[in-house]
Order: structure tokens, then sequence, then C-alpha cells
């Protein structure tokens, strides 16, 4: 059994006790997160496999130094523990080595007509907190998550990509994992 097929439910874990429950609960979302960390580089490398995408350009996880995570501005931004925790271990297609381009599009091309994103630079995981570009300024708390044109990016939603031009952008929710 994996640690994603790992699930208790609600009934057995009201019989454990609380301390046991959460530490559970943190190694189930620690697995989850890694998990998806996982799929995303298996897909970078399906696209390399493919010939869409050289490999050279795909910066693995652990990122230090230059190529850290800027984990002030996550903080600045209000990111979700979990978030921050996917960001420091997800694959990201890279412009340190020039800019590249895929084989069946422009350098930015994800799917779908979405961009691929590093948000180990700051104005991809800026541009995270209003990936639909709404131009909700995510420190407004004048309008609220109701208002039609107010705040919809929760701390613990994360997309994955970029909208590109009039694309698809995959957009995480670590709490529902969906």
């Amino acid at each position: 059994m994996t640690p994603l097929q790992l699930s208790l439910t609600s009934s057995a874990l009201g019989r454990l006790p609380p301390e046991i429950v959460n530490r559970i609960s943190e190694f189930d979302q620690a697995s989850w997160i890694q998990h998806v960390a996982s799929l995303m580089a298996d897909f970078y490398q399906l696209l390399i496999a493919m010939n869409w995408l050289d490999a050279k350009y795909v910066d693995y996880p652990p990122h230090s130094g230059s190529t850290a995570l800027d984990l002030e501005l996550t903080k600045e931004l209000g990111l979700d523990r979990d978030v921050v925790s996917l960001l420091q271990q997800l694959p990201y297609v890279s412009y340190k080595h020039g800019r590249h381009r895929t084989n069946w599009g422009l350098e930015s091309d994800f799917v779908l007509g979405g961009n691929f994103a590093d948000f180990r630079d700051q104005r991809d995981l800026r541009q995270s907190r209003d990936p639909f570009y709404t131009d909700v300024d995510p420190q407004d708390v004048s309008v609220g998550w109701e208002d039609e044109y107010g705040q919809y990016m929760h701390p613990w939603y994360q997309p994955l990509n970029q909208l590109g031009n009039h694309g698809v952008v995959l957009l995480l929710n670590m709490k529902s994992r969906k």
C-alpha cells in the first residue's frame, strides 16, 4: 500500500489520540505533496520523451542558492505552508540556459494554451496569486471573497502553470486535494 492509498475513515481516526491523528494527517499530506511533485516530473519526462521539450531546460529539486524559492515572498503573499512545500518540491522549466523553444510551439507553451511557470521567479510567484489576470490585489482587504471582482485565490490554492493566451490553468486546492 502506498502512502497515497493510506486513508483512515473518520470513525477510525476518532478512536485515536489527537496527537496521532495530527501526525497521520501531516504524513498523508506530505506524501500527497511528494506524489504531485513526482507526477509533474513524470509529465516533464513525457514531454522530453516526445521531443516537445529539451531535458536541459528542466530543473529538478532540490532547489538551493540562486535557484531556491523566495521564502520571504511566500510569507509576504501569505501562502499556505503546504503550498510552499509543494513549490519547493516541484521541477521547473527554467530559462537559466537561455530562452528555449518547444518543438511544437512557442518558448513558454505548456499544454492547451497554458504557459510553463517557474515559481522560483518572483514575477511568476506573484502572478500565481492572480492566475487569471483579473488585476485583483491580494493585499486589498476591502475586496472580499464574495465580491464579483474580489479575491479568488485562497492561500491554499496553487496553479501549476500560467494562463498563456486564453489557455488552461491547472489549479490545485491543497486542502481538498483536487
